[in-house]
């Protein structure tokens, strides 16, 4: 299937060794993204579980406005080139984007089991590096082909629309089903696209100066995988914190 003889480092630039560097500081600040991210949501279901509960109880409104605030941001970010290539700026405005991406999640991480919590972080985890490892050997360039993934984009949104609708107002299961594996499938052709964009060597190529923007893409990716497999959580309708806050709230 895959050429042989290829290089698992398919470079073409002219500074292969700094591109090599460039690539190991995104996928080291990736793996930090993560590990901020599993130590947060660890601790919301263990040690500071009664709080979480309480904080998704009382304040969902403020942890929305909090992602979507974060999804601003991030936005701007990518926009600005300033804001990028400022030392401190750069790196202050990342940790605030995963932040504000982090703790909203406490929404779909409270019902949720620690084994799961975890199960479902280890297949994402192993999802991303298949799909990376593919996206670095194999032989089509996937950034030459913008208008397909524009295409893509559209007739997700538009049936992910459509299959919400059915769910919300019909109550159709299968409608999410539907919408959740058109995602996942364009998420991780847009994770594959972005990996070749990282790695170099392909018709489009991402700056050696943009590390972190690179490394927050790929942590949006795992995010919004991670996302869809909370959908399937077990129903804990008895985790002790849920009952304590219950009790400690009646009159």
């Amino acid at each position: 299937m895959f050429q042989t003889g290829r290089h698992f480092w398919p470079f073409k630039s002219n500074n292969p060794e700094h591109r090599r560097r460039f690539v190991l500081k995104v996928y080291l600040q990736f793996v930090f993204f993560l590990l901020i991210a599993l130590f947060h949501w660890v601790l919301m279901i263990t040690v500071l579980g009664t709080w979480t509960v309480w904080l998704v109880r009382d304040h969902s409104a403020a942890l929305i406005l909090a992602f979507a605030v974060g999804v601003f941001l991030f936005l701007l970010f990518s926009l600005s080139r300033q804001m990028r290539s400022l030392c401190f700026l750069n790196w202050l405005t990342t940790l605030v984007i995963v932040e504000f991406l982090v703790q909203p999640m406490a929404l779909l991480i409270v019902p949720t089991d620690l084994l799961y919590l975890l199960a479902g972080f280890l297949i994402v985890s192993l999802v991303v590096v298949l799909f990376t490892l593919l996206a670095a050997i194999m032989p089509c360039d996937l950034t030459e082909g913008g208008i397909f993934f524009l295409i893509l984009f559209m007739s997700v949104f538009l049936l992910g629309v459509y299959c919400i609708v059915l769910y919300s107002v019909i109550g159709l299961n299968w409608s999410f089903y539907v919408f959740a594996f058109l995602f996942a499938v364009m998420l991780l052709a847009f994770l594959m696209y972005h990996v070749q964009c990282i790695m170099g060597g392909r018709s489009t190529e991402a700056e050696l100066a943009d590390d972190k923007y690179a490394a927050l893409l790929l942590f949006n990716e795992f995010v919004a995988l991670f996302m869809l497999c909370l959908y399937w959580r077990p129903n804990m309708d008895h985790v002790p914190t849920m009952s304590i806050c219950t009790t400690t709230s009646s009159p």
